[in-house]
């Protein structure tokens, strides 16, 4: 056992890998997102573009995160 554990120690890992697809598009920005295919209209509600591209509402979001898990 690493000297810097013990036994009521806990750790977890976050995978944010698909976490874009449920940070919401802000409401007046989704019609620069949208699209038609025969005749029906849809919508990207969910950011379009991986939290790589947007560091800013990535961190903005796990920060929020990282807050209620230490409670």
């Amino acid at each position: 056992m690493n000297p810097l554990q013990s036994k009521r120690d806990w750790m977890y890992t976050l995978d944010i890998s698909f976490a874009f697809n449920h940070i919401r598009v802000k409401q007046l920005l989704q019609q620069y997102l949208a699209f038609q295919i025969q005749g029906t209209n849809y919508i990207q509600v969910g950011m379009p573009f991986g939290v790589k591209t947007d560091y800013t509402t990535a961190c903005y979001n796990l920060t929020k995160l990282k807050a209620k898990v230490r409670l």
